[in-house]
């Protein structure tokens, strides 16, 4: 008789867990707080479904459910995290769906937007995709060009056409023409003026020391100066007479958990591994500074949105005699501190080229220089 009620007891227990596993991650998403943007993937998280209106609506009703249910499920963040960590301890690779690569030595690779296709060449432009492109910048400069501005090009490389050393090596065995090597080839004879390709400086520059973050898309603030040395040649070039500040040092490298920097080791942050993952931080030595922040109230844009993660800006440096716009991404960010430095007014724009924006920003000040920086595997969008 001992023994049925002890089994009873167990089957009751059981019951009991499962319907626990079942429920709680249900209850808390019920409960929490909703979040619609998640600084872990950097996106927008599916909004809430609303009752269908229409038919069209009705039959799609599903999908956003599903769809919001996939982001808002209740612990997802850790589940996600132990899935992640029991791949890369059990199969030495992040999971199946996963947009991080994990690489040689601690390294994590970034693989949306088809890079590692890419690198390997199985993603070429068309001939009518390259002249498209080409057509269109020269366009740009020359339009800038007739109204005495100057215009400047640079899309920084993807961490592992700098580090392929660093790839897993069935990967670096595929490795074939790349799209951004595709317009360097076709435009050899007759390089494009304006554009600043970073690749050899880089390598050059990476012996002995990391340019770009192992848990991190972005280059590192090494990295940012190398970019930003190469911007200061063609600036030197373009304006002889402008003195301009270009020696930085550096101070001691800081090891942290990624948990502890706020905004960096983004591709740590995907597989929820922040709290395990260390990265190496380059620091500058103390320098004074003459740039100043300025207000952007004043900038009536159309088509434009206050980023959340990394905010629009403006800075002058007043005894400095060029001004700039500044169209760019995330990668721009560690170059700003040394572009501010060498002009009375500039203005930072988290985004794309925009033609508006310039003719409305022209109401205010004519830029000496517009740099358009947008990293390599953007450059060629919508071509």
């Amino acid at each position: 008789m001992k023994s049925i009620f002890s089994e009873s007891g167990f089957q009751k227990t059981l019951i009991l867990l499962f319907l626990a596993v079942i429920f709680i991650p249900p209850v808390k998403m019920l409960l929490s707080p909703r979040i619609l943007w998640s600084d872990t993937e950097k996106r927008k998280l599916a909004e809430p479904p609303v009752v269908p209106a229409t038919a069209l609506q009705s039959s799609v009703i599903f999908s956003v459910i599903d769809d919001y249910l996939n982001d808002h499920f209740g612990y997802r963040d850790f589940f996600i995290k132990r899935y992640h960590h029991e791949m890369e301890k059990l199969f030495g690779q992040t999971g199946l769906h996963s947009k991080v690569l994990l690489g040689r030595e601690g390294w994590y690779f970034y693989t949306a937007n088809n890079q590692i296709e890419d690198y390997q060449g199985k993603t070429p432009l068309r001939e009518s995709q390259l002249h498209t492109w080409i057509a269109a910048h020269n366009a740009r400069a020359e339009w800038l060009g007739k109204r005495g501005i100057e215009y400047l090009l640079m899309a920084p490389p993807e961490k592992h056409t700098i580090y392929p050393e660093y790839l897993p090596e069935h990967i670096q065995k595929l490795r074939k023409t790349s799209r951004f090597e595709q317009l360097i080839n076709a435009t050899r004879q007759s390089p494009l003026p304006y554009l600043i390709n970073l690749h050899a400086p880089l390598t050059d520059a990476k012996d002995g020391q990391h340019l770009y973050y192992k848990a991190d898309t972005h280059w590192n603030t090494r990295g940012a100066y190398v970019a930003f040395q190469s911007i200061i040649r063609e600036l030197q070039r373009l304006f002889p007479d402008i003195i301009f500040t270009s020696d930085f040092l550096f101070g001691p490298d800081i090891v942290k958990t990624c948990d502890t920097v706020p905004g960096h080791c983004d591709l740590a942050r995907m597989l929820m591994l922040q709290d395990e993952v260390t990265e190496v931080f380059p620091t500058l030595a103390p320098f004074k500074t003459c740039a100043e922040p300025r207000s952007l109230h004043h900038y009536q844009l159309s088509n434009f949105t206050q980023p959340r993660d990394k905010p629009s800006r403006v800075r002058g440096c007043p005894q400095k005699e060029l001004t700039a716009v500044v169209f760019q991404d995330s990668f721009f960010a560690e170059i700003q501190p040394f572009i501010s430095e060498n002009f009375r007014h500039v203005l930072y724009l988290m985004k794309d080229y925009d033609q508006q924006n310039l003719e409305e920003i022209f109401e205010v000040f004519t830029p000496d220089v517009v740099i358009l920086e947008i990293a390599e595997r953007d450059l060629f969008d919508g071509y």
